[in-house]
């Protein structure tokens, strides 16, 4: 499933940067205009992301907003990857590349933030 998706990314006119198909709530115009755009040269859009259900044997691609403190397309990570470009790469590489990533993405300070205290869950396991 890798290599479809991989041929579809570097096929399209926008390589990596080929948008996702988001056409909900779009009037036909506005959904053959995004269509057009996201189709690649094998035919059908580039996904972003295949997820699939063993419960019902099926696959679906969903598609979202991008996160702001994405390890991967975050704005602060491509920026350093710009700036520092295959140095960026070897830093990840050869530190503990999760903290390193999650520390410039911002998601470090986003997890220092939540208040665990303010999360309640209440399993009682005795009761019906």
């Amino acid at each position: 499933m890798i290599m479809p998706l991989q041929v579809s990314t570097l096929q399209h006119p926008k390589g990596s940067l080929a948008p996702a198909l988001t056409c909900q709530n779009l009037s036909p115009e506005q959904e053959e205009s995004i269509l057009c755009e996201v189709e690649s040269l094998l035919g059908s859009f580039v996904p972003h992301s295949i997820r699939g259900s063993l419960h019902t044997l099926s696959q679906f691609l969903p598609t979202t907003q991008a996160f702001d403190h994405c390890t991967a397309c975050s704005p602060k990570i491509l920026e350093a990857f710009a700036e520092k470009g295959f140095e960026f790469i070897r830093e990840i590489a050869n530190t503990n590349g999760s903290e390193y990533l999650e520390k410039i993405a911002g998601l470090e300070n986003l997890m220092a933030e939540v208040n665990m205290d303010d999360i309640v869950t209440d399993f009682d396991i005795e009761s019906d």
